[in-house]
């Protein structure tokens, strides 16, 4: 009630690269259903487990919209814009922080 919003992050937390299509449906329905049943106004986006470009790909994007999710983030470096948004919501990047860090 206060801005707090959660979110479904898959059934099992495995990154899709390392499963088929079909277990990602699954993943991806059964963490929204489970998520839904526990708190009814969850939030509908969806986040990648884990989120680098080595944990998902965009040939996944299209199977989390038919899992009726409005949008979905990563964890991809890079600051991101409402109309970067708008144009790829199933890709969002969330964090400012550089790929590599140095000191």
């Amino acid at each position: 009630k206060q801005g707090l919003h959660i979110g479904a992050h898959g059934k099992t937390h495995k990154v899709f690269n390392s499963l088929s299509h079909d277990k990602i449906r699954e993943e991806l329905l059964s963490a929204k259903d489970r998520l839904f049943a526990e708190i009814p106004n969850a939030s509908n986006v969806f986040c990648y487990s884990s989120g680098t470009d080595a944990d998902y790909s965009s040939t996944h994007c299209p199977l989390v919209a038919e899992a009726d999710y409005v949008a979905a983030v990563s964890a991809k470096p890079g600051n991101t814009s409402l109309n970067a948004i708008k144009n790829d919501l199933f890709n969002i990047k969330r964090h400012s922080f550089p790929a590599k860090y140095e000191q």
